[in-house]
């Protein structure tokens, strides 16, 4: 007599559906929790660049305003006519921060329409080419010996005809003039627009153009060499997404005003600049608004 012992082990259908159905859950709260990880991940690198923009975008106002009223003529203040709440316009010797000093005196006679200047530090020529357009100017008053917008032959340019980086030395040319000119050492040649009849001193706007974050600077440079190349034909739009700008001007005797009248101007301290972003590319559909402010004060 045989005994047959059936010892065979399995999953019921019932068993089978249990471990789908908790499976199943396992793995839609997996991805719950990837997709509300990655939500947060991409929302916070979008404010993260947002915020990002905002600060470069500060840094460059902040620059423009603590280099306002730098080597102008007397009497001219940073802060010109026209500012108000959304628009800055600042006065400056030179709009692309491009300066290089004088080593010694120099005489341009009545018969000389070019001088050879030798400069006291090598890295500042790096700024200048052949062809920009350039202005001389006495740092003690802002006072330029040959002006050359308020000179009576046309309005010539100084133009630069030579730059040697080892001398170091610029050489400027196209000088008009009735009397000899004395340059001293410290005089500094500044930069320039290079139209005719450019703006002297130079002058900068910040202002918001839609969502476009502008800085104009006369001959909309966007590479700040300093010549209007074929592609440049519009102020620099240094950012997109901007929501709003603010600028409020803290007066001598600590108040504000957000549209200074011309005899506010040389009054003006300090300037507050807020600006606002929007982050709108969030997955979860929110936009998040995000601001930062800061106040500079005026150095010169």
């Amino acid at each position: 007599m045989r005994c047959v012992i059936n010892n065979n082990k399995g999953f019921t259908l019932v068993e089978l559906l249990v471990v789908t159905v908790v499976a199943g859950l396992a793995i839609v709260g997996m991805y719950a929790t990837y997709s509300s990880t990655q939500k947060t991940t991409v929302n916070q690198e979008n404010l993260v660049d947002v915020q990002q923009n905002l600060r470069v975008s500060l840094n460059l106002i902040d620059k423009d305003i603590k280099m306002a009223e730098a080597l102008v003529p007397a009497g001219t203040t940073g802060i010109a006519v026209g500012s108000n709440a959304t628009t800055l316009n600042l006065v400056t010797a030179s709009a692309f921060y491009a300066f290089a000093r004088i080593a010694d005196d120099e005489e341009v006679t009545l018969a000389e329409t070019s001088q050879q200047f030798d400069i006291n530090v090598p890295t500042s020529v790096d700024r200048f080419e052949v062809g920009d357009t350039v202005r001389i100017i006495r740092p003690q008053d802002g006072a330029q010996p040959f002006d050359p917008v308020n000179d009576a032959s046309n309005n010539n340019e100084l133009l630069v005809t030579a730059v040697d980086r080892t001398g170091p030395t610029i050489t400027i040319g196209n000088f008009s003039h009735t009397t000899s000119l004395q340059y001293k050492e410290g005089d500094i040649i500044a930069l320039v627009n290079d139209a005719n009849d450019a703006p002297d001193p130079s002058t900068i706007v910040w202002d918001l153009n839609g969502t476009d974050l502008r800085r104009n600077d006369g001959d909309n440079d966007d590479d700040g060499s300093g010549t209007l190349d074929a592609d440049e034909t519009g102020p620099d739009i240094i950012v997109n997404d901007i929501a709003s700008i603010a600028f409020d001007y803290l007066l001598e005797d600590s108040t504000e005003v957000t549209a200074p009248t011309a005899a506010q101007l040389e009054d003006i301290r300090a300037v507050r600049v807020t600006l606002t972003a929007n982050a709108t590319r969030q997955l979860d559909g929110q936009v998040r608004a995000r601001s930062l402010s800061s106040i500079t004060y005026l150095r010169n």
